[in-house]
């Protein structure tokens, strides 16, 4: 599978993972930025365009990303709104946090 109908054997993404398999250790990350390296601008930018839908995916399956946005969006909410009604800032921060969810996830 490659990105956007360019013509490879395989994808930077496959190649990526591939990657990650091949050298597996302590070093893993050493190793896979080193060899990012000397990849062109272009294959870098494909990669990244490539691994994008999965880190967004991660991002908001993370639990740290989970406990900050519920700490954060309500702070937010709370001081744009002026008020200290507990239930209205829960509600309208859930309802905020499904709109960051779908709009980050409308990009890819």
């Amino acid at each position: 599978m490659c990105i956007r109908g360019f013509l490879c054997l395989v994808s930077p993404y496959e190649l990526a993972q591939r990657h990650l398999k091949w050298h597996s250790g302590p070093d893993t990350l050493h190793l896979f930025g080193r060899n990012l390296m000397s990849l062109s601008n272009k294959t870098i930018q494909n990669l990244a365009i490539a691994l994008t839908p999965d880190v967004i995916d991660d991002i908001f399956t993370d639990e740290r990303y989970v406990e900050l946005m519920m700490e954060v969006i309500p702070e937010i909410v709370a001081e744009h709104l002026q008020t200290e009604d507990y239930d209205l800032v829960v509600e309208l921060s859930q309802c905020i946090m499904d709109n960051i969810a779908m709009c980050a996830r409308k990009t890819n």
